[in-house]
C-alpha cells in the first residue's frame, strides 16, 4: 500500500481501523507520474481546489489522468460540494481533460435501483 495512505488510515483511532489498514495495503495503486502532479498544479491553479488542499487536487489528478468514472468522497467542503462542482465542470470544458465524476455515497448512483452507472463522455 501507499505509505501516505498507510499513514492516513494509521492516524487517530476509528472502529475497524485495523481492518481498514489490512483492506489498503491489499490494494494495487496508480502510479504517480508527472503528468498527475503536473494535473494536480493545473486544478489548484484553476481555483477548482484551493492551494492548501494539495491532497484533493491530487485525488481528483490521478481520477483526471487514469481516466476514473467517479471518484467517491466524503469531502463536501472542498470536493463533493455544488460550488466545486461548477469549478470542475468549467475545468473539464476548458481543459479538455476527461475529469472524474466526485459523489458522495449518498449520491452515487446505485445500478441495483436501476440508475444508470456508464459514464457516457
Amino acid at each position: 500500500a501507499s505509505k501516505a495512505v498507510e499513514d492516513e488510515l494509521a492516524a487517530g483511532e476509528f472502529p475497524a481501523q485495523a481492518k481498514a489498514l489490512a483492506e489498503a495495503r491489499r490494494l494495487r495503486f496508480l502510479p504517480f507520474v508527472a503528468v498527475v502532479r503536473q494535473t494536480a498544479e493545473r486544478l489548484v491553479a484553476a481555483h477548482v481546489v484551493p492551494e492548501t488542499e494539495a491532497i484533493d487536487a491530487l485525488q481528483l489528478a490521478f481520477a483526471t489522468v487514469y481516466r476514473v468514472d467517479y471518484l467517491l468522497s466524503w469531502n463536501r467542503a472542498h470536493l463533493v460540494s455544488e460550488e466545486t462542482q461548477g469549478k470542475l465542470a468549467r475545468f473539464r470544458a476548458t481543459s479538455g481533460l476527461r475529469t472524474p465524476l466526485v459523489v458522495s455515497p449518498e449520491n452515487i448512483p446505485k445500478a441495483a435501483l436501476g440508475e444508470d452507472i456508464q459514464r457516457r463522455d
